[in-house]
């Protein structure tokens, strides 16, 4: 799949075990077992919502009662001598990845459901159903296996067998040949030394010029002096003396047209919208990735001389009478729109006009929003989106949480709050709100 690019799963799975240990009780001792250090071809995004939910329902599962939550991650080997536990798998070297609890387990007359869309033994109002259907859909997508085993009181052990396409040994080769490199002027701000220095030097291997403060207030001064030598700056979000959105506040003063990176945790104390706000074009999270923040740069960099007078909207909503409405509301605003009926001609329009911004319903015949963000996704992880509903017979919020965690920036319910659509479209397209 060309969307997809070699990711090192060890490194995903320890920042979900760091989001995780923040927000899940006392109660729940977290284990981790990470031997493979291997590299798979996929999306970070799917890889990350794939242990984040079953993570959740693990933790969820324990609520109560308390007790262990384990990761494990393994290289194993496929073949006549060592078969692995399931029919249909190819010879060959995969990735093993557990996920277990130790809760009150599953019970046989349900376990062969447990994949299937909205199928939750939650109450109304505690889930969509939706976690392990995607968990299922992505494993399958990666041409993988999944394999559950639970015993009625004694917990629930989550097997995922996932290929391994690139060798862990060529992988820095096919690496420093594919990531985006250039050979702008950047500064790089982190208040912790070995941190500042790392960012630097791998910005640097990327062809970049570097200069790295570990102070905010060094940093300002220094873009104070010399404001037209730097292309971009990359800066951490929790530092002393002054934070990172301060510090963006202050550098866009002295320079409008200064593009801004933040770097954070993926429990960041900064709201999406607070960002836009402020002028900051894109998060690096924690910890920083090579290959993401090289794409991440790069394309900040190149999105910075591109100026929208108007914005290619590409409309995606089965009912006629919403698309009119909508496509009324957003020509008074000045905008181009193509309309699609359903998720499989608007994928096929997105291919053919790249629009600027996607605003999708979600419950539509032939391919539904909720496959369409994920295709759209995988062809584009950067793609912008709207997602909207009214929810049919499912609380719409229920549909919009799926949409959110799959990567829309913004959601609305129906019937639609008009201004503020019109405002999160310009602010989305980086045109002025007023």
């Amino acid at each position: 799949d060309e969307e997809r690019k070699p990711i090192q799963v060890d490194t995903i799975a320890n920042e979900v075990l760091k989001l995780i240990r923040s927000t899940i009780p006392t109660t729940i001792e977290i284990k981790e077992n990470i031997e493979s250090h291997s590299v798979i071809m996929g999306n970070p995004s799917q890889v990350h919502q794939l242990f984040m939910n079953l993570c959740t329902n693990a933790a969820q599962a324990m609520e109560d009662d308390g007790g262990t939550l384990e990761i494990g991650l393994t290289d194993v080997e496929h073949n006549d001598l060592w078969p692995l536990p399931k029919a249909g798998f190819k010879s060959g070297n995969y990735m093993k990845i557990t996920v277990s609890d130790t809760g009150p387990g599953i019970s046989a007359d349900i376990i062969g459901s447990i994949f299937e869309p909205y199928f939750t033994t939650k109450g109304v109002g505690e889930g969509t159903g939706m976690g392990l259907a995607l968990v299922h859909g992505i494993v399958e997508s990666y041409n993988g296996k999944i394999i559950v085993d639970s015993k009625l009181g004694k917990g629930t052990v989550f097997s995922i067998y996932l290929p391994i396409t690139i060798k862990r040994e060529d992988h820095r080769t096919y690496e420093k040949k594919k990531l985006p490199s250039g050979t702008e002027s950047i500064l790089f701000v982190d208040d912790e030394l070995p941190i500042a220095k790392m960012g630097s030097q791998l910005l640097e291997r990327l062809g970049y010029r570097v200069a790295f403060r570990t102070s905010s207030v060094e940093a300002l001064a220094l873009f104070r002096s010399k404001p037209n030598d730097f292309d971009l700056v990359i800066t951490d979000m929790t530092m002393p003396n002054m934070s990172g959105d301060k510090l963006a506040k202050e550098l866009m003063e002295i320079r409008p047209d200064i593009p801004v990176i933040l770097c954070t945790g993926y429990s960041k104390k900064i709201s999406d919208e607070t960002a836009s706000e402020i002028g900051i074009k894109a998060f690096a999270y924690k910890p920083i990735a090579k290959a993401d923040l090289a794409k991440t740069v790069r394309q900040v960099l190149d999105d910075k001389d591109r100026q929208h007078t108007t914005g290619r909207i590409l409309l995606i909503d089965d009912e006629l009478q919403i698309r009119k409405l909508f496509i009324q509301k957003m020509a008074d605003s000045g905008y181009e729109i193509i309309e699609a009926s359903n998720g499989n001609e608007g994928l096929k329009l997105y291919r053919e006009h790249k629009p600027d911004l996607v605003i999708t319903d979600l419950i539509m015949p032939e391919k539904e929003g909720i496959e369409t963000i994920t295709e759209l996704k995988k062809e584009n992880p950067h793609v912008k989106i709207i997602a909207i509903s009214g929810g049919g017979r499912i609380n719409p919020n229920d549909y919009l949480h799926i949409a959110k965690n799959l990567g829309a920036e913004r959601t609305f319910s129906k019937p639609i709050d008009w201004p503020s659509l019109i405002k999160t479209v310009k602010e989305l397209l980086n045109q002025p709100a007023g």
